[in-house]
This record gives structure tokens, C-alpha cells and sequence, in this order.
């Protein structure tokens, strides 16, 4: 059995949290989404050598995020982008760059 380690990252809500989503990609970063109560979806940078998460960004979204999930795309010049769906009362899309 190998030994678990738990990661713990303070302030990574104003509120509780009412969903995750894990994303591994080695095209990009390994990434986690979360939303909450505080109607905010954060995307978070993991690093699974280190057992981290770093902030990258978050957006107002308009709605207590209960469940989200997302796809990526790639636009003609490049640029890779990924919607994050969150649903709670209603729906909200919200695009990230992941390319810069």
C-alpha cells in the first residue's frame, strides 16, 4: 500500500464548495475546476509531483455551481480553449484560454 498524502489549500473559497471537477491533460496542465455557493467558478493548476494546487484565474458565474463540467477545443490558430458548463439554479457557460 502506498502512503496517501492530502493536499489542503487555504482560502480556496469564500464559501463551501459544491463542486470539482479533475481534469488530467498532458496537452496543456493538469487542472482543477471548483464552484460554490459564492457563485464564483476557480480554475486551479494541479501538480501531481508535488500533490498542489495553484490559483490561475476565476469568473463570476450567476448561479451556486452544484455540478460543472467541461470540454476542450482547439480554434484553427491554435489556441486551446475549454467551457466549463455549471448548473445549480439555472446554467452558466464560463471559456478559459488554457494556451497562455
Amino acid at each position: 500500500c502506498e502512503s496517501i498524502r492530502l493536499c489542503s489549500t487555504q482560502c480556496a473559497s469564500a464559501s463551501a464548495l459544491k463542486a470539482v471537477e479533475l481534469m488530467i491533460d498532458n496537452s496543456t496542465f493538469h487542472r482543477v475546476y471548483t464552484s460554490g455557493h459564492d457563485e464564483t467558478v476557480t480554475l486551479w493548476k494541479l501538480d501531481l509531483a508535488r500533490l498542489s494546487l495553484k490559483y490561475v484565474t476565476s469568473a463570476p458565474i450567476g448561479t451556486e455551481g452544484g455540478c460543472l463540467g467541461c470540454c476542450q477545443y482547439n480554434h484553427p490558430d491554435g489556441t486551446i480553449k475549454e467551457v466549463v458548463a455549471i448548473g445549480g439554479i439555472g446554467m452558466e457557460l464560463v471559456s478559459f484560454n488554457l494556451s497562455t
